[in-house]
């Protein structure tokens, strides 16, 4: 069993999932939008006034913890943790639509960037490619075992990234040498190298990251062989 996979961590309330995902379209409609006639501008006035009533009601239930509760059996009230959604869970509206499969110690999927991701004309822009890689590195990771945080990222911007075309990626892991482990990852459109990644990952220890998310997710292997399911 997988890191991502133990049943130790939060899972997201579906309502809050669908919200999430209602306002990343919310967002991308509202870049990509032209002219707006007035039945619509009545639409967006009302929508924004209940948009702040929800805000107001929600603020009453939310933990403005730094630290949040990272595993369902801590009980300590404060702000739950989402591994397995991070910056890469449908219910995020900051982040790109995404499909992943963990096979045989190889991360695959697809990524779709809409217009919220647009940096050159019809491109995404590179800022959100990076944005993009780190997250995915770190679920590959903790799907192989691996409870790592980020050291560098080093991206290579091979083509123009296309936007609003089904890209796939792939993540594998290159070395493991002591608590260092270096990761490879690339975009591809159309069968084709658009973006190439090299992450460097540092496993933590007890000592120098006790009471840290490190510390907790290096408790979460506990058990488990680095590197294996």
């Amino acid at each position: 069993m997988s890191l991502l996979d133990k049943p130790i961590w939060f899972k997201i309330n579906s309502s809050v999932a669908r919200l999430g995902e209602s306002l990343h379209q919310l967002i991308n409609n509202m870049l990509a939008l032209g002219d707006v006639p007035e039945d619509l501008e009545t639409h967006i006035k009302s929508f924004s006034e209940e948009a702040d009533r929800l805000r107001q009601s929600m603020a009453e239930h939310v933990h403005d913890d730094r630290f949040p509760q990272v595993m369902v059996s801590d009980e300590t009230g404060k702000r739950p943790y989402y591994v397995k959604g991070g910056m890469i869970g449908d219910h995020h509206p900051f982040v790109p639509a995404a499909t992943l499969e963990h096979k045989d110690g190889v991360t695959t999927g697809t990524v779709y960037f809409d217009v919220a991701y647009e940096g050159p004309p019809g491109c995404v822009h590179g800022g959100f490619v990076s944005f993009f890689f780190d997250p995915i590195l770190g679920n590959h990771n903790m799907a192989n075992n691996i409870p790592a945080m980020t050291a560098s990222l080093t991206v290579n911007y091979l083509k123009p990234t296309p936007l609003m075309t089904e890209l796939g990626f792939e993540v594998r892991t290159d070395s493991i040498d002591g608590r260092k482990v270096t990761d490879l990852a690339w975009l591809t459109a159309d069968g084709e190298r658009v973006c190439e990644c090299e992450g460097l990952f540092l496993m933590p220890t007890a000592e120098n990251y006790m009471g840290s998310v490190g510390s907790i997710l290096l408790a979460g292997a506990e058990g488990e062989q680095v590197g294996e399911d």
